[in-house]
């Protein structure tokens, strides 16, 4: 049909015939991308209901023309020659687009049908289900093997001329961009024709001329590796780090557990840091096998600090740390701190300790820090209730009041590397100077912030804090507040999610306890919360998912990176929880001898890359999780990519 009409077009469409020319020929009269499917596909949504409802003067358009199924839509776009649309990405990232949770009054159609919640597929359980599945076959070998032939028709050599009508890939010609000269026009004229492109849709710039290549197949650079794709193929190694009393001694001190531990990948180290605040600094070469011990990596533990993080005489000794459990490592070069009587956040330069720099904005002691992916922006969360957006390297504009500060603070016994020396500048630190620039304060919460996770993926920042002092018992839970411009929370509502650019209140969580650690899984969109007595997932939108009761306390939780599972610690035990649903898969009881008496996991990490896991053991030794296969995987893998280039 659509070609038939191309050639019927064709036929009657003379250039040189000037106004009578006709209209150039074309297969489809209305764009894939418009304003208009968009209103149409998130009608359920705002701000997207407000401006379907101008749209129409006012009022919902008529039900029978509204989005009330996917299957319905779909056959009318393969069998209705003036129905074309693509999917937009809420087809594969959000499920609430596809539910009436605002109860709007859409009507009720010809045949008697009240328009709720969109009519899904049958092979689809449900909203989440489908933009899963839907998510998984985006991602799947099939696509990717035929991805080059979409981007030829959108971007590339298919997009226009004779290869475009070969491909039966013409639309009508105003959505070609340079198609006409606006110049030309009349007010009127030109009017008419900037509301028909800016509605129904302009056709994007072509960027290729020449066919794209085939993506290669993920066979040739080797399969990806996965650690916990076999959960009982993960081994653990045992390493009790060195602990001698002062003095060189020699004699054994007491328990001295990690806090804090942090792979420095472009350094080939790993940090850790203990309970008395001994940084060390280890030997890591997560590629390269050992065989004494016998072990997939290499580990070589240090043998004396490079700094000892002591606590200050006062509020105003900045030459000296004050031991903190808040910890977090900022662009693999500074190590970021809390917990200081003067209420700062310290950035220390790991490979010189005494470079250290002090950001200052909040009232009360720091409690909680996370820093983005990309270690260049970080969130602050402290007991005076507030969060604070921080960038790293400064901005070009500051929040009045918010300051940072150089200072030369004495390196720590036991191989510091001298006191003094000049940080005022980049020199010598091998980079950028930090100079922590506060950008915004999120207020609201009615406790001391415990925990909290920055997502620059999501644009979002997840707070997590303790009910108000004093508060009385929690009421049942009930629907979580949304979209308040300022805002404040009850005093059991402990959990709120924030927009980063603009820093405004999004919604609180349905959570109404003190919530010990939340986590962003980016890939798979979903919150996770724990409290001192449940788990919750929750979708982006805030939508509860699923909550389960550990029979252990939980201190924190690492999604890993795509997505599918989570990394709790659970008393004294690492538990890998599948995020849809939190079942248990497996769980890692730490064999030193915290372990044995049921302490708590003091610290755990997972590598970026997720092949490793890292947990602090109660009694200062450490335990590195590692899949054996993995590592000979990601060797194959970088042996392929070497051979192909």
């Amino acid at each position: 049909k659509f070609a038939e009409r191309y050639r019927g077009l064709a036929q009657e469409y003379d250039p040189r015939a000037g106004e009578a020319a006709g209209l150039p020929p074309f297969h489809y009269g209305s764009h894939y991308s418009s304003a208009g499917a968009v209103l149409y596909y998130l009608l359920r949504l705002e701000p997207f209901t407000s401006e379907a409802i101008r749209l129409q003067g006012g009022r919902f358009d008529v039900a029978d023309r509204l989005f009330d199924s996917i299957p319905e839509t779909w056959r009318s776009c393969m069998s209705n020659m003036s129905d074309v649309k693509e999917l937009i990405p809420e087809f594969y990232t959000l499920p609430d687009f596809l539910r009436n949770d605002a109860q709007l009054p859409l009507g009720t159609m010809q045949a008697g049908n009240a328009l709720g919640d969109a009519h899904l597929p049958p092979w689809a359980a449900s909203a989440e289900g489908f933009v899963e599945l839907h998510r998984a076959a985006l991602e799947s070998e099939h696509v990717s093997e035929h991805l080059h032939l979409w981007i030829d028709l959108i971007f590339g050599c298919k997009q226009r001329g004779r290869a475009a009508a070969e491909a039966l890939n013409v639309f009508y010609y105003l959505t070609y961009e340079g198609a006409v000269s606006l110049d030309t026009l009349g007010p009127q004229q030109r009017e008419a024709v900037e509301a028909q492109i800016l509605f129904f849709g302009q056709t994007p710039t072509q960027l290729l001329s020449r066919p794209h290549p085939r993506r290669r197949r993920r066979e040739a650079s080797g399969p990806q590796p996965q650690m916990f794709s076999r959960p009982d193929a993960v081994r653990p190694y045992a390493w009790p780090l060195r602990r001698l009393a002062g003095g060189g001694s020699g004699r054994p001190e007491a328990a001295d557990p990690l806090e804090f531990i942090a792979v420095l990948p472009l350094e080939d180290r790993l940090l850790t840091i203990s309970a008395s605040g001994r940084l060390c600094l280890h030997k890591w070469f997560p590629l390269k096998p050992r065989s004494s011990p016998s072990c997939p990596f290499t580990f070589d533990p240090a043998t004396a600090p490079i700094a000892t993080l002591r606590a200050g005489a006062s509020a105003d000794d900045d030459a000296r740390f004050r031991p903190a459990r808040s910890y977090a490592v900022a662009d693999g070069r500074w190590l970021l701190s809390g917990g200081h009587a003067d209420c700062s956040v310290r950035c220390m330069l790991v490979l010189k300790p005494e470079v250290v720099v002090l950001g200052r904005h909040h009232a009360d002691t720091v409690t909680a820090i996370h820093v983005t992916a990309d270690g260049l922006s970080f969130a602050t969360g402290s007991a005076d209730t507030t969060a604070v957006l921080w960038a790293l390297y400064g901005a070009g504009s500051s929040l009045p009041g918010g300051r940072a500060s150089v200072v030369a603070a004495g390196a720590a016994a036991g191989g510091g590397g001298g006191t003094g020396g000049s940080s005022g500048g980049a020199g010598g630190t091998g980079g950028r100077m930090a100079c922590p620039t506060p950008l915004r304060v999120l207020s609201g919460h009615r406790g001391p912030l415990q925990c909290l996770c920055l997502s620059t993926e999501l644009g979002l920042l997840l707070t997590g804090a303790a009910p108000a002092r004093g508060a009385p018992p929690a009421a049942s839970p009930d629907a979580g507040r949304e979209e308040a411009a300022s805002v404040t929370l009850g005093p059991h509502e402990c959990v709120a999610v924030w927009a980063v650019p603009n820093g405004r209140f999004v919604r609180s969580l349905p959570v109404h306890e003190r919530a010990v650690a939340v986590a962003v899984a980016h890939a798979s969109q979903r919150l996770l919360v724990a409290t001192q007595r449940s788990v919750h997932v929750f979708s982006v939108s805030g939508r509860p998912l699923a909550v389960v009761s550990p029979d252990r306390g939980v201190g924190r939780i690492v999604p890993t990176i795509d997505g599918e599972l989570a990394l709790l610690s659970e008393g004294s035990a690492l538990a890998v929880r599948r995020i849809s649903d939190l079942q248990l898969l497996h769980r890692y009881d730490l064999e030193a001898g915290g372990a044995a008496s049921g302490a708590p996991l003091r610290a755990f990490s997972l590598s970026a890359e997720n092949h490793h896991a890292f947990a602090g053991t109660a009694d200062g030794g450490l335990t590195i999780y590692a899949n054996p296969v993995v590592g000979i995987q990601v060797l194959e893998r970088l042996a392929s990519e070497l051979l192909n280039l």
